[in-house]
């Protein structure tokens, strides 16, 4: 889709998990709302929370007709709004805001919360590849082994200490 017009997507959806990455979740919502109130964005936003997830959240939307989703979290919370878009009419945009945010390194996205919120909501819609395996989607990455332990046994409270330094930690079993 080619989106030459500025603020195209200034009716999205923003949905934001508050417990991503490190930082000051307060001023991270202020941050991602008042950057898109500079380009124009005059959408939703919603937190996801323990029964709320980015999926969820997505999937609700997308039944209202929601064209636009912009998800700001980690790669679990990314991956889970992707799954809610496949095959569907909606693009998705990225904010990376987790510990190791593979997504956005992979697609070369930028990780500064002001200019990935732009990229977002004014940015061109590219398409990617989503894979399956054993019924799940996957794209970011698809493991088996050591990486899954590895990125499983990381508790939060472990990254928000170490960032992604705790994924390594935990491998180390120091």
């Amino acid at each position: 889709m080619n989106t030459n017009t500025k603020n195209i997507f200034k009716h999205a959806l923003i949905i934001v998990n508050p417990v991503s990455g490190l930082g000051d979740p307060k001023k991270r919502r202020e941050l991602i709302k008042n950057t898109a109130k500079e380009v124009g964005w005059i959408g939703e936003y919603e937190e996801t929370t323990l029964r709320k997830s980015a999926g969820y959240i997505a999937k609700n939307a997308i039944k209202k007709g929601i064209k636009h989703i912009v998800v700001c979290g980690g790669d679990g919370t990314v991956m889970e709004a992707l799954v809610a878009a496949v095959k569907k009419p909606v693009n998705v945009g990225v904010v990376p805001l987790g510990t190791g945010n593979l997504f956005a390194r992979n697609l070369d996205l930028p990780l500064e919360t002001e200019k990935a919120v732009k990229l977002a909501l004014t940015g061109n819609a590219e398409k990617i590849d989503i894979g399956v395996a054993n019924g799940k989607y996957f794209s970011i990455v698809a493991g088996m082994g050591i990486d899954v332990d590895m990125i499983k046994d990381a508790t939060r409270e472990l990254k928000n200490k170490l960032g992604f330094f705790a994924y390594i930690l935990l491998q180390l079993k120091i």
